[in-house]
């Protein structure tokens, strides 16, 4: 997986298949589809630092 790639839910990934860079990859086989827009990757990024803090949260709330 390249930087800022995405695998679409529900495609199957082949041994060995690459993701370029800030490249969308769909379907089944999974295929390269597109090149992510700006956009896209900006909120991508926003979601994976909210993931993070929510995990954060979450571990902090279950220690004992």
């Amino acid at each position: 997986m390249g930087r800022e790639a995405l695998v679409g839910a529900g495609a199957v990934v082949s041994p060995g298949f690459q993701v370029p860079e800030g490249m969308l990859a769909l379907g089944v086989p999974a295929r390269v589809v597109r090149e992510l827009t700006v956009e896209e990757r900006r909120e991508q990024r926003q979601r994976t630092r909210h993931y993070v803090e929510v995990a954060r949260h979450h571990a902090q709330a279950t220690r004992s």
